[in-house]
């Protein structure tokens, strides 16, 4: 299966989209739905049988006239982007389809090990060190391993880098840093002086 493009007016929501796209007119419903880093989830239930399965959108926006694009899959094809939220997952009936198994395990991995790290990403405060497993290179051809929290404001937190020899920069970890990378909290050092600020 493809990739559909044509124009997709603004204002409506993905759900209301894929319901007029998708399923007008069928026998197919969705019960549960949300996007999340651009592919749309949806539990569907096939109102015949009662069955209500996984449906995995992938989307692309860009400008011009064909400013959307997407491809639809169920989870019995085994899709390689496993992230529908637990209101979906929770939404859906029993399967005895290898792949829809396999896809909803996946799922279910990736929704505990984001827990686990919104958990201990709420351990880093201002002066807290972080070790990541290998340096990371920036810009302007420097590296650093090791990062210092200097303030959090919501979502946002400013970074010290903490280069090999000691010096220190200012720099920003990518979105979605602590998901991507294997890191830990540095334990202090109890006799060394306090951060700084």
């Amino acid at each position: 299966m493809g990739w559909t493009t044509y124009h997709r007016p603004k204002g409506e929501s993905d759900r209301e989209h894929f319901e007029r796209e998708l399923f007008t007119g069928t026998d197919y419903e969705i019960v549960e739905c949300a996007t999340v880093a651009g592919v749309f989830y949806a539990a569907v239930r096939t109102t015949t049988t009662g069955e209500v399965w996984a449906l995995v959108v992938l989307m692309h926006r860009t400008r011009g006239l064909h400013n959307f694009g997407y491809k639809d899959l169920t989870e019995n094809m085994g899709p390689v982007e496993a992230n529908a939220p637990a209101k979906v997952l929770d939404a859906l009936t029993s399967t005895s389809n290898e792949n829809a198994l396999e896809w909803r395990r996946q799922c279910e991995e990736n929704l505990t090990r984001r827990a686990d790290v919104r958990k201990r990403l709420r351990a880093i405060t201002p002066g807290v060190v972080i070790q990541i497993a290998g340096p990371l290179r920036f810009a302007n051809g420097r590296e650093a391993s090791r990062f210092e929290c200097v303030e959090r404001a919501g979502r946002a937190t400013r970074w010290s880098a903490i280069a090999a020899d000691g010096t220190r920069f200012g720099c920003r970890l990518a979105t979605g840093w602590a998901e991507r990378y294997s890191w830990d909290i540095v334990p202090p050092n109890p006799g060394s002086p306090p951060p700084a600020s």
